[in-house]
């Protein structure tokens, strides 16, 4: 990839973006060291199986996640996952460039808009079958400006299953049952984004890294691209106990935090609060 980048951007860090598209078989690690794999397996055209996964533990795979370009200035765009294959179809060619080309003229995509964004449309096409499209490098750049649009950590929607949503996170960061999320069409940039929000989703059950939230409303089109934000957040069964020095009633109002467990001897404690010389 840094040799990529040189070649087409001679000065390396200077002004301007560089962005990779490859709609082809295995491309989601064309960002990758094709010499420390080792050799290239070809895919089985006849059945378009991919070749066996290696050891997880191989070296070679460790080795193959590094590259000299860094991580600013460049986007690779890429049609499918390093063991998938990338379709095609006879009325529109490759289905990676017909959804990229139906995303760059949806006018959801603005001036600000982002390859993030980009990505989110063209992922939210119906008709991809095993084949999930990539993207890697500074995705925060804005779509052929060249500078980076800082955004807010935002939730994005993986699956739409009728009136719920799958979305990227889980209990791992925050995303407990009973948690609210609003989720705004693609291209917002913050929950503040009133004039693009589709609804509200109540998070059901969630896993590590996954939840499952039920919807009220909203078109499905506009719920698999949609970016989503915490608009209320449940902590569950998470307490902290705290004991409080008695004297201490200036940290009387610290007891109205959902998350503290008042509790009456330290020994049950996992913090002990007092008030010493105004301090905490």
């Amino acid at each position: 990839m840094k040799k990529a980048v040189e070649k087409v951007r001679p000065n390396g860090d200077g002004p301007g973006s560089v962005i990779f598209l490859f709609d082809s078989c295995h491309s989601g690690t064309i960002s990758r060291s094709a010499n420390a794999l080792g050799k290239v397996e070809r895919t089985n055209l006849k059945y378009r199986s991919a070749p066996k996964p290696p050891a997880v533990n191989n070296p070679a795979i460790l080795e193959a996640s590094r590259h000299g370009a860094g991580a600013k200035g460049w986007v690779v765009l890429s049609a499918c996952g390093p063991r998938q294959t990338a379709k095609e179809d006879p009325s529109h060619g490759g289905d990676f460039t017909n959804a990229l080309v139906t995303a760059l003229e949806d006018p959801r995509l603005g001036p600000d808009s982002t390859y993030k964004d980009l990505m989110r449309l063209i992922s939210a096409t119906p008709y991809f079958y095993d084949q999930d499209p990539v993207s890697e490098g500074d995705r925060d750049l804005v779509l052929f400006g060249g500078q980076a649009k800082p955004r807010e950590a935002s939730i994005s929607v993986l699956e739409v299953r009728g009136n719920q949503v799958v979305l990227d996170r889980g209990k791992l960061l925050g995303l407990n049952p009973g948690t609210k999320v609003g989720l705004y069409q693609v291209g917002a940039t913050s929950a503040d984004d009133k004039g693009k929000f589709i609804t509200e989703a109540v998070v059901q059950p969630a896993g590590t890294d996954r939840a499952t939230a039920q919807v009220e409303k909203g078109n499905p089109n506009d719920l698999r691209s949609a970016v989503g934000w915490v608009t209320e957040q449940n902590f569950g069964q998470v307490e902290l106990p705290i004991y409080f020095d008695p004297n201490a009633e200036a940290l009387s109002n610290l007891t109205e935090d959902p998350v503290v467990k008042k509790v009456s001897r330290g020994s049950d404690a996992a913090v002990l609060a007092w008030n010493e010389n105004g301090k905490l």
